[in-house]
């Protein structure tokens, strides 16, 4: 009955009698890597714990409720300790707890320490959240600190300058704090999408959208920015007739801004920019391509997160704030949509995003 009842738990659990196992659910054999069958689990039942469990911090942990935080739980003491388990997919973070397993001594109201009940949590996912809101700030700090240091040290040298004579050097001062003010004004409006898509207290319902529309917007803001670099560029609607679809038109318009800024960003003069978009009864599938330089293959799953931004040896690429592709990520998990990306390094970059259609 108690096996039974174990078995069912999602924490792990093994109970150790004397330094053997007695008594281990499938949950905990999973999260140590071990053999989770019924055969499995039988046989490392009756072992030495240290024979069984190749951990060697639960070892002092078990034995003696040492090595580790100890905490009173209702009059109970409870050791805990954080270890890693590798697997293929990467470190799997663990929370071992450990308590005495108590029975009556048969003494009014005494009990009896008869071994050590070890309970194991998985941990994995808080470790990676709490890890990435310590880079957010580290990063956020760091994009803030930049520019305001720039323009600090522009506003001190022109409080020094006689304006009446050195007009010429003032504006070169006066246009590098524009420019960072700017670039601070940029990355508190990415912050801000950013924070209404995580937090999803804004409501983004769909709405009819023509797409040829959005397109004519979408070329009469980026156009004149590609063809000022000498960057070819194309928008195409590969429909005929009716171009209306169901997105939420916010949403559709920072998914395309961020991919296009980014596609005419990376891409040299005398490359290309495209933007193409489809639809059918089912999805609508918007494509943003470039033949710029392209990202190495294994940058190509970290280039959504918040502040990643690619090792770039190349000249005359402005930093962004390393958000718009965060954005992006976020924007289209809100429309419920599906995002590709395929890239080679010298060749150029496409961006899929396919959005369910309700009709």
């Amino acid at each position: 009955m108690l096996q039974a009842l174990v078995d069912q738990l999602r924490e792990g659990v093994v109970v150790v009698r004397e330094g053997h196992i007695a008594l281990m659910n499938p949950a905990a054999a999973k999260l140590l890597n071990l053999d989770i069958s019924p055969a499995g689990i039988a046989s490392i039942t009756g072992m030495a714990f240290e024979a069984a469990i190749p951990y060697e911090s639960l070892y002092p942990l078990v034995a003696n409720h040492t090595a580790g935080e100890r905490d009173d739980v209702g009059g109970a003491a409870v050791t805990k300790t954080r270890f890693e388990v590798e697997t293929p997919k990467g470190p799997r973070h663990l929370l071992a707890q450990v308590s005495d397993l108590r029975v009556s001594s048969g003494e009014a109201g005494g009990t009896a320490s008869v071994g050590r009940v070890l309970v194991l949590t998985d941990i994995t996912e808080l470790q990676r959240t709490i890890q990435m809101r310590a880079d957010f700030v580290a990063n956020a700090s760091h994009e803030l600190r930049t520019p305001l240091s720039t323009i600090r040290a522009a506003t001190e040298t022109l409080l020094g300058m006689d304006l009446t004579t050195e007009a010429q050097s003032a504006r070169r001062f006066l246009e590098a704090i524009d420019r960072n003010g700017e670039r601070l004004e940029r990355l508190v409006a990415d912050l801000l999408d950013l924070s209404r898509l995580e937090t999803s207290k804004a409501r983004f319902e769909p709405e009819p959208v023509d797409i040829r529309n959005v397109f004519d917007e979408l070329t009469a803001r980026w156009a004149d920015a590609a063809r000022g670099k000498g960057v070819a560029w194309k928008a195409q609607v590969l429909l005929n007739g009716d171009a209306t679809v169901e997105v939420n038109p916010h949403l559709l318009r920072l998914v395309l801004d961020n991919l296009v800024e980014n596609a005419i960003k990376f891409t040299d003069g005398g490359g290309a920019v495209s933007v193409k978009a489809n639809a059918d009864d089912a999805t609508a599938t918007f494509e943003v391509s470039d033949t710029g330089c392209g990202i190495p293959r294994e940058e190509q799953q970290r280039v959504f997160e918040r502040f990643y931004q690619v090792r770039q040896d190349r000249a005359g690429v402005e930093r962004g704030t390393g958000l718009g592709l965060s954005i992006v990520r976020h924007a289209v998990g809100t429309m419920s949509g599906k995002l590709r990306l395929e890239s080679e390094v010298g060749v150029g970059t496409r961006v899929t995003v396919e959005i369910p259609q309700k009709r």
